[in-house]
């Protein structure tokens, strides 16, 4: 317990000097402004180790083995004028568990200029959550929030610029570091998206994108130095081949992995109820969509918020397929795994995509990259927001890797509670409760207990004086 205390006052120095140098930033002051930050406390206890929705998408901040997490966040945020502004934030936590280092590291920390429609951030930030935090994959396949956030730099859109008025256009351009300790050392990520806003009428819309991630650079152990130089970016950006005589030359130049994705939302007279489909492709042979099967195929239900019941969620996900067994030419694309890149599509030994792919010490890190789930999602609040209450639950069977397979295959259920009291607006409780129940594997069972208390000073006029 001294252990334990020790760290979290740890945290709550750097927490309040965090907080110290924001105050002293905004002393003086004129502009308008937004200041927030929270302490946030939480304890585990299990028959072994955390049920699977206790540790997944939580940001790679909580693990199987967590029996405290601390954590201490904030933001700036100040308004330049109606369309212009800029914000700085950061978190700190620590992971405590037996036999951990039990060190406090930073998860986010950057800053961000808006302009009209347009930001610009650099270092680490956290995606936002989509289908009010009820999604299996937050509402990204290949990008969910199971691992901590990637440092770098990004532009991106913050809403449709209007081409036509039934068309819009949005998309990130970012250039990410990976800087853990990783078999390719020195590795870089480039990332864009590319998105179509069609408004279809005055109550629907369908939206088309396609999302890219490519790991390049860096210093293997085995084959050396990658290809790394300001000419190389555009052939990764392209997805085209190495120079003649390179390790390169017959195939593109990192580690290509990304996703087509559609979405259809329709405004209802009490809500509105949004499906989407976004496949997972690894090579040129997903490209094609030759592994058309595989992906999440969901449906989300926002209701108005005179409903205690505000979202449902359901989403069937499919990854077995994975253009098939090994042929001459394509086949067996093991998704997240890579040949040169063998650390994978993981940050911070977290699997960055789809929490249900499993990891190991060991390479490939990814020992299950095929599998089949059915998950749902509910969200309820009181009418006065007082309490929040998030249900999920998933089936899964587990099948291994095509070079690998699972014998036997795993079927496993998670099941997963967690309710928010607000005692009042700057202090909040929390309960979770969460069960692993498997046809291989012992059964989990977990609870965990949270506090959070908040600070923050809002301060923004309707007008700018003409600013």
């Amino acid at each position: 317990m001294l252990k334990t205390h020790n760290k979290f006052n740890s945290v709550s120095t750097l927490f309040s000097g965090f907080c110290f140098l924001i105050l002293i930033s905004t002393t003086g002051l004129s502009a308008q402004y937004e200041l927030q930050a929270d302490l946030y406390l939480k304890g585990f206890i299990n028959n072994g180790s955390n049920p699977f929705w206790e540790y997944s998408n939580t940001l790679g901040m909580v693990s199987e083995d967590t029996e405290v997490l601390a954590m201490a966040n904030g933001y700036y945020r100040r308004y330049l004028s109606q369309t212009t502004e800029i914000e700085i934030g950061a978190s700190l936590f620590t992971d405590l568990y037996s036999g951990g280092n039990n060190k406090v590291s930073g998860n986010e920390y950057y800053a961000s200029f808006i302009w009209e429609t347009f930001r610009i951030t650099g270092g680490a930030r956290a995606r936002p959550e989509r289908y009010m935090g009820i999604s299996s994959v937050n509402g990204n396949i290949v990008w969910s929030n199971n691992a901590r956030p990637m440092p770098g730099v990004e532009i991106q859109t913050l809403e449709p610029l209007q081409v036509f008025p039934w068309l819009g256009l949005e998309g990130n351009l970012a250039h990410f570091w990976l800087n853990n300790d990783r078999y390719v050392t020195g590795a870089y990520v480039h990332y864009k998206n590319l998105t179509l806003n069609f408004t279809l009428s005055d109550v629907s819309t369908l939206r088309a994108g396609i999302e890219h991630f490519a790991q390049w650079g860096g210093i293997s152990p085995e084959s050396g130095s990658q290809s790394a130089g300001f000419g190389d970016y555009w052939k990764v950006f392209f997805g085209l081949r190495g120079d003649e005589g390179t390790q390169e030359d017959v195939i593109a130049i990192g580690n290509h992995v990304g996703s087509y994705q559609l979405e259809y939302s329709h405004e209802l007279n009490n809500g509105s109820l949004t499906g989407y489909i976004q496949t997972i492709w690894d090579d040129v042979s997903g490209v094609s969509l030759q592994n058309l099967a595989d992906g999440v195929f969901g449906v989300f239900w926002e209701l108005p918020d005179y409903s205690a019941l505000r979202g449902l969620v359901y989403e069937y996900v499919q990854t077995t397929y994975q253009s098939g067994p090994q042929g001459i030419t394509n086949g067996n694309d093991d998704y997240f795994n890579h040949n040169v890149y063998r650390s994978g599509w993981t940050y911070k030994d977290r699997v960055v995509g789809l929490p249900y792919f499993t990891t190991a010490d060991g390479l490939p890190p990814i020992i299950n990259t095929r599998i089949i789930a059915h998950h749902l999602g509910a969200r309820i609040q009181s009418f006065d927001e007082k309490w929040d209450l998030r249900l999920m639950g998933s089936y899964t069977i587990n099948k291994g890797r095509y070079d690998a397979p699972f014998n036997p295959e795993e079927n496993v259920f998670y099941a997963h509670a967690r309710v928010f009291y607000a005692l009042r607006e700057t202090m909040q409780l929390g309960f979770s409760i969460g069960t692993d129940v498997s046809s291989v594997k012992q059964d989990n069972f977990g609870i965990g207990l949270s506090f959070r208390y908040m600070i923050g000073e809002r301060f923004r006029m309707d007008v700018f004086d003409g600013q």
